[in-house]
This record gives structure tokens, C-alpha cells and sequence, in this order.
């Protein structure tokens, strides 16, 4: 059995793309690509407060928002920027607060989940999201609020 994992192993090392590995899924290998992998990443700068209306830009967001935010009821979108990045390469934003956000794609997992890491006033993270899905970072004060980032990734196709 050793000798066949080492056989397949080698035969995929050779043959299948560069980067690929083998996972095992109850008995079966499959080959999962961990490198070479391009994300498109979408960050949304929103600021919430107690008062006020969703700006109508974040009416997709409106209810997750609201649900996440509890006692914030006002959003008005500040930002956003779009960035393709490869694996291991990062982009900065600076915020409304003078706060400077860094984020990166560090690559897939061999679940297939995209993995992000952010910097941001002393914080850092790393992410496992869902290709296409979204998550939230929030927490720092601005103005009578405070800066709520949601981060969407999508892997590159």
C-alpha cells in the first residue's frame, strides 16, 4: 500500500501540474492544486453607526450587515477596491481613519478555501473563506462609528 502511495505520488509529481499535491479522502487521491492560484478580492469600506439609513450601494449587504452589527442601524459605503492578486502578492488601502489595511492572498488550503491574511491598526489575521464568499473585520473607531470592512474572494477563473 506504502509503495503504491509512493508510486502515485511520484507519478503525479512528474506528470500533474506544478504545485500539486495528494490528499486522501477516505482511500481515494486526488490532486489539489496549492500554488499558482490568482484571486480576485473585492474590499468594501463601510461606516457604521447607530443612527441614520444603508446607503442603497450596500442593499446586498443591508441584512447580513444589520445581523453581524447589532445596535448599528446606519451604513454609508466609504470605499471599495478591487485587486487580482497572485498567490503570495498583497495590496494596501488607506482608510478614512488613516488607518492602513494590508491584506494578501496567501492561497487555497486543500479544502479548496481560499486563505486571506489582513493587517490592519496592529491586527493580524488569516482567513479561510469560501471561493466567492465574504467576511467581515470590524472595530475601529471613526467618527461617530466605526470602519466595517467586508472582504469578498473569488478565485480567478
Amino acid at each position: 500500500m506504502f509503495k503504491t502511495f509512493i508510486t502515485v505520488a511520484l507519478t503525479v509529481g512528474l506528470l500533474g501540474a506544478p504545485g500539486a499535491v495528494l490528499a486522501s479522502d477516505g482511500g481515494e487521491l486526488t490532486a489539489v492544486t496549492m500554488a499558482g492560484a490568482r484571486a480576485d478580492i473585492d474590499v468594501v469600506v463601510i461606516h457604521a453607526t447607530k443612527a441614520g439609513a444603508v446607503d442603497p450601494a450596500l442593499a446586498g449587504l443591508a441584512n447580513t450587515l444589520k445581523r453581524a452589527f447589532k445596535g448599528y442601524v446606519g451604513f454609508q459605503k466609504l470605499d471599495e477596491q478591487r485587486a487580482a492578486l497572485d498567490e503570495g502578492a498583497s495590496h494596501k488601502l488607506t482608510l478614512a481613519n488613516g488607518s492602513e489595511l494590508a491584506y494578501k492572498f496567501v492561497g487555497t488550503d486543500a479544502e479548496g478555501f481560499l486563505q486571506v491574511h489582513i493587517e490592519v491598526g496592529g491586527l493580524r489575521s488569516t482567513v479561510r473563506v469560501k471561493d466567492g464568499g465574504t467576511f467581515f473585520q470590524a472595530g475601529r473607531g471613526y467618527q461617530d462609528g466605526m470602519i466595517v470592512l467586508a472582504f469578498r474572494a473569488k478565485l480567478a477563473r
